[in-house]
């Protein structure tokens, strides 16, 4: 599946991912709102209850295009905000319903290097019987660019 925008900007390749591998950067997002998403196949999320865990790898650069570290306490909408990991579905009865996790991985954020995100969500029978999902990220403050890779939504294993 394709990565898309979601409100503002556009995404390329840069070489700037982890050990210099190759990752995306979306950059021209005019607003905090602005990220990077992708579908979900709702027929991987069948099993009521599953839990599934969310990685990727990220990066944020500033306005002229150098790296900075937000700070994980700070408030949603704050300019100092990291990202978040969002979903939206659109609900068997036509609802649009959104959900919202944040980076629970407690290390610090470092500027110069490719930070951890880690979440958790459950499949929900809302979510498994859903029309069309997609989950993004975004949140970061307007005008800055969101370098990412490595990203991946997997089961958790519950005989562990």
């Amino acid at each position: 599946m394709a990565w898309r925008v979601i409100h503002s900007g556009y995404y390329t390749f840069t070489t700037g991912g982890h050990d210099s591998e190759a990752a995306f950067i979306l950059t021209g997002r005019d607003h905090y709102s602005s990220g990077i998403r992708q579908n979900f196949d709702t027929s991987c999320l069948n099993q009521e209850g599953q839990q599934m865990e969310v990685n990727g790898l990220f990066q944020l650069l500033d306005t002229e295009g150098l790296p900075y570290a937000c700070d994980k306490s700070a408030s949603w909408r704050s300019p100092e905000y990291c990202v978040l990991f969002s979903m939206e579905m659109r609900t068997a009865d036509g609802l649009t319903k959104r959900r919202h996790f944040g980076n629970v991985y407690n290390g610090a954020w470092i500027a110069d290097d490719m930070n951890v995100f880690n979440t958790f969500f459950t499949v929900t029978q809302e979510l498994k019987e859903s029309e069309s999902a997609f989950f993004y990220f975004h949140g970061p403050a307007a005008g800055s660019s969101i370098v990412f890779n490595h990203v991946t939504i997997t089961p958790v294993n519950s005989s562990s």
